[in-house]
């Protein structure tokens, strides 16, 4: 099976075999394994200065920041695919940013789509992905904190006022 890949996607068969292999080691199974290794290949193939490695640590940040399961990295690929062919942002910039902030956006309650957008959005002025994740990440966990604080506020009882004799 990984000739085949490797063949699909015009790779050598040793990066589709340590890919997968690299999956497992995280965890996945051998069959989610094969479908996130393929995904890895093909992030490298069709992305804008991607390495095999680049490519997985991208895949598995992007994944696990945002609590996705392997069968979605389709849509992972999908879409940072079409964003870095439509906006002036690449591959590699987008999963930089994606990096640094999926698991606080998507703690945030930001979905894929809407991290992504943010990430191109401030890219196109800053044009530099890898201070925009961090910027994100930080803006989000100083908002949650706000939120936190708010609501520990209103649930803490007003103290009864006493006379003092």
């Amino acid at each position: 099976e990984a000739a085949a890949s490797a063949q699909k996607y015009g790779a050598a068969i040793n990066e589709v075999i340590n890919s997968t292999a690299d999956w497992t080691r995280l965890g996945y199974s051998l069959d989610d394994s094969k479908v996130l290794s393929d995904a890895t290949t093909l992030m490298q193939r069709i992305g804008d200065n991607m390495t095999q490695e680049s490519s997985s640590e991208g895949l598995i940040s992007t994944l696990r920041g945002f609590q996705m399961e392997a069968d979605e990295v389709g849509k992972i690929v999908d879409e940072v695919n079409e964003i870095a062919n439509t906006q002036p942002i690449d591959t590699a910039g987008i999963f930089e940013g994606l990096s640094r902030s999926a698991s606080s956006m998507s703690a945030a309650n930001n979905t894929l789509e809407e991290t992504i957008s943010l990430i191109t959005a401030a890219n196109s002025v800053v044009q530099d992905p890898a201070s925009v994740g961090t910027a994100f990440k930080t803006i989000s966990m100083r908002i949650r904190g706000k939120l936190r604080a708010q609501q520990a506020e209103m649930l803490v009882p007003l103290p009864l006022k006493t006379k003092v004799a």
